[in-house]
């Protein structure tokens, strides 16, 4: 514990012994005594009774005596104490002029001091490694509650993503369930790490039956036209056509269409072929869906699906999921 280590603390039993001698030593009479723990703010609680029996009968008490008793009271006076304690080490170990000795106790008094002064020095540095580990300690604590503290506002943040999703399931009115999409789509990019660069938008509806919903991410440096569709049967080649041109009319941006309907054999051979001169990934809303149910990391979902098409072709992978 560091109360044990820090010298101006508390006394421990080495530096007590060492303090104790020295004081007898640095003095030739015993009020001189007492005057330097005045100097030193020693409470006067503390030398009363020991300055009555100097002053009724000196030859009764031992320099010693007085010294130990004041330093043990000083030591049990705890955080009261504190600033005397620091005082009486301060002015031991700044003691130059030992004429206040007697000539044959100078030598001993001048060691003593210099052992004093090796020792605090020596408990100072200690101290200091001992306050930069709690330090360290503290800090490694902090930093273990932030990354616990944010992943919980993640999960918080993933399930009301996943509760907010599955309600759009149960909206008819395909309008409203375009722009209830669109914070959602939002909040999940963003919850991957990925920026938004363009919000989601519905950009059109066509009587009842599809919203295309438009935004535009970043995700490892490269910039993602996103298209979202809500038909009622799978998506086809007709239907992912458009999305195609638009991407390809981006120059440099890579693609994501994401259907709540799926798609057809024939629309993921189309965006295969496409495949030879631009990154479109296929995405099934309930793949979504799964992945927040999951816990899973939207990231390397995403960046499984990238891979898998520039790597394999397949524009339409599904990653395996944590169970």
């Amino acid at each position: 514990m560091l109360q044990s280590m820090d010298p101006e603390y508390h006394y421990p039993p080495d530096l007590f012994a060492l303090v104790e001698e020295a004081i007898v030593a640095l003095f030739k009479g015993k009020q001189a005594m007492l005057t330097f723990f005045r100097g030193a703010g020693v409470p006067n609680i503390m030398l009363e009774d020991l300055d009555g029996r100097v002053r009724e009968n000196p030859d009764a008490i031992r320099k010693i005596e007085i010294a130990r008793t004041i330093l043990r009271r000083l030591n049990e006076g705890g955080d009261r104490t504190l600033r005397a304690r620091r005082e009486v080490l301060r002015r031991i170990t700044e003691t130059e002029d030992f004429s206040s000795s007697w000539p044959e106790d100078r030598e001993r008094a001048e060691n003593l001091v210099g052992r004093i002064r090796h020792v605090t020095n020596a408990k100072d540095a200690l101290t200091r490694i001992e306050l930069e580990r709690q330090a360290e300690a503290s800090r490694r604590r902090e930093q273990a509650e932030e990354r616990l503290q944010l992943q919980r506002t993640r999960v918080a943040a993933r399930e009301a993503l996943r509760r907010d999703l599955a309600a759009l399931f149960g909206e008819s009115d395909p309008h409203l369930r375009g722009k209830l999409l669109e914070p959602v789509l939002g909040r999940l990019f963003e919850s991957a790490g990925c920026r938004v660069r363009e919000a989601f938008v519905v950009r059109a509806v066509h009587a009842g039956v599809i919203e295309q919903i438009d935004g535009v991410i970043e995700l490892d440096g490269n910039l993602y036209l996103v298209e979202v569709k809500w038909y009622t049967e799978r998506l086809g080649t007709n239907e992912i056509a458009p999305a195609l041109v638009r991407i390809f009319g981006r120059a440099g941006a890579r693609g994501i269409i994401l259907s709540a309907s799926g798609f057809t054999e024939p629309a993921v051979i189309e965006t295969s072929n496409a495949l030879a001169q631009k990154v479109v990934v296929l995405c099934e809303l309930e793949e979504v869906v799964a992945l927040l149910e999951s816990g899973g990391d939207p990231v390397e979902w995403l960046r499984d699906k990238v891979h898998a098409a520039i790597a394999d072709k397949r524009p339409l992978h599904r990653p395996t999921l944590p169970s």
